[in-house]
């Protein structure tokens, strides 16, 4: 196999390893040009330690490679956090490596975009999966009160009126649904056509209101949070912020003891305003983002002419 660089990944790299954790490695690899011409090319070869199913031990090691094709037109193209993580990997993680790869981090800016922030979706999932604004559950327990003062076979646009218009609540058209009645009642992305009967319509309702009704008690009680998620979700946001700031990213990360300190569950999520500090994180990058000079979207004449120009 034909390698154009090999690394540590994760934790090691980002500065974020505990004694517990387990060893990544990742890589690019050029494909031959034998499988090029039979479309034999492997997105990546996976070499794991690990025996069975449950959680990484310290001792195992995830190795990956991704084939070079692979790496810069999907994952480079798309903006993946795997492909920013390792285009900006050090020398001191690099355990071997070429003047191609050495290149192609030298030219790494030609893949920043102002649509990176398409990533902060994961954080803001993160951000309300434990912790939604109790205005949102009054508002959802507002709804479900106006449904339960109307029969079930009853269509919402007999009390359209009735319906809120808010920050979370909104009413607008689709124009290019087939239904006669395009008005649609959107309640945290819930989207509810006008013609929809209300027994469909509380359930939907009903089911937000129950499940994170229920995750925000666990957050109260600082239970069943998944922190090693949260870390991640402050990582991707940390990272996305340096890239629109500096134009660059540098490991280990800045914040590496606070991701440290959220990893190990060493907050409380509600009484340290965790979900706050990442919305706020979250809409930071948004602005630095929509203020930045970056292209729209990654221009891959220079990922190809690279790809071609090693086969050359």
């Amino acid at each position: 196999m034909h390698i154009l660089v090999k690394m540590y990944f994760g934790s090691h790299l980002y500065g974020t390893n505990t004694e517990n954790s387990d060893l990544d490695i990742k890589g690019v690899y050029l494909p031959s040009i034998q499988d090029c011409v039979l479309n034999k090319i492997k997105k990546s070869i996976a070499n794991n330690t690990k025996i069975g199913n449950g959680k990484n031990s310290k001792e195992d090691v995830d190795c990956e490679f991704y084939s070079l094709q692979y790496f810069l037109l999907e994952l480079g193209k798309n903006g993946d956090t795997t492909f920013l993580d390792m285009i900006h990997a050090p020398k001191k993680s690099i355990i071997e490596t070429s003047l191609e790869w050495e290149n192609l981090q030298a030219n790494r800016s030609k893949f920043y975009t102002k649509n990176l922030k398409a990533y902060i979706g994961y954080c803001r999932s993160q951000a309300s999966k434990y912790g939604i604004k109790g205005s949102k559950l009054n508002e959802a327990k507002k709804i479900l009160d106006i449904f339960n003062k109307h029969n079930e076979s009853e269509k919402l646009a007999n009390f359209w009126e009735e319906l809120p218009n808010s920050e979370y609540s909104k009413k607008y058209n689709i124009d290019n649904c087939q239904e006669k009645d395009k008005r649609t009642f959107d309640f945290c992305g819930k989207k509810l056509m006008a013609n929809t009967n209300v027994f469909f319509a509380k359930q939907t309702i009903q089911k937000f209101y129950d499940c994170y009704g229920e995750r925000a008690k666990m957050a109260q009680d600082n239970e069943g949070i998944d922190w090693k998620a949260i870390s991640h979700a402050f990582r991707v946001g940390y990272q996305l912020q340096e890239i629109y700031t500096t134009g660059d990213l540098q490991f280990p990360l800045k914040n590496k003891e606070f991701l440290i300190k959220i990893k190990t569950g060493n907050f409380h999520y509600v009484k340290d305003d965790i979900a706050t500090k990442l919305e706020d994180l979250i809409d930071n990058i948004e602005n630095l983002a929509n203020k930045s000079n970056f292209q729209e979207q990654v221009d891959l004449t220079y990922a190809n002419n690279f790809i071609c120009n090693l086969y050359k």
